[in-house]
C-alpha cells in the first residue's frame, strides 16, 4: 500500500484514492501514523508547491496543534477562529481562500501560501480537527483537489477514535 502511494498524483482517480485512503485507515497503527499517510496522499493529490496538514483540537476555544503533515509545511499551531483553519473549526464549516497572502491574520501567509482550503473533522457535533491543503501557486486548488480533501475529511471525521 504505502508504495501505491507514490503513484498517486493529481490524475489519480477519487475512486482509487478513496480505495487507498480507506486501507490507510483500516492499519493496525497510531492514529497519527494514518494522519501521516492520508496527508501523504493528499500532498502527492495537489502537487509538489502544496502542502497539507491535520491540526488537532486539544481544547475548544484553544490553538489547533499540527498532528500530521506533508509536502510544504503549514504553521505548528492555528489559533482558534482565525484564518483559514481556526475559522473552519470555529465555524463548523469549510474554508476556501483563493488570495491567502490578502489575509494579514493568516499564518501561511508567510509562509508562501497563495490559497487554501480547510475542512473541519466534525463528527456528531464533536470538533476533532482540521484537514488543510494549501498551495503556493495561485490557481492549484482546483475543484477536483477540493472534492479530494472534502471526501479524506469526511473518513477521517467518521473515523476518529474517540479515545484521541
Amino acid at each position: 500500500m504505502w508504495k501505491a502511494i507514490t503513484h498517486v498524483g493529481p490524475e489519480t482517480s477519487l475512486a482509487d484514492i478513496m480505495t487507498l485512503a480507506d486501507e490507510v485507515l483500516d492499519l493496525v497503527v497510531p492514529w497519527v501514523t494514518r494522519l501521516g499517510g492520508l496527508a501523504s496522499i493528499l500532498f502527492k493529490v495537489a502537487g509538489d508547491e502544496s502542502g497539507v496538514s491535520v491540526y488537532r483540537v486539544m481544547k475548544p476555544g484553544q490553538d489547533l496543534v499540527t498532528w500530521a503533515s506533508a509536502g510544504r509545511p503549514g504553521p505548528i499551531t492555528v489559533t482558534w477562529g482565525a484564518p483559514v483553519s481556526g475559522l473552519a473549526i470555529q465555524e463548523g464549516a469549510i474554508q476556501f481562500v483563493g488570495s491567502a497572502r490578502a489575509l494579514s491574520t493568516y499564518f501561511g501567509g508567510w509562509l508562501d501560501v497563495a490559497e487554501c482550503i480547510a475542512v473541519p473533522l466534525i463528527r456528531e457535533r464533536r470538533g476533532y480537527g482540521v484537514l488543510e491543503a494549501r498551495s503556493a501557486a495561485v490557481g492549484h486548488i482546483d475543484l477536483y483537489t477540493a472534492e479530494v480533501v472534502g471526501e479524506v475529511a469526511a473518513r477521517i471525521a467518521q473515523s476518529w477514535p474517540e479515545s484521541e
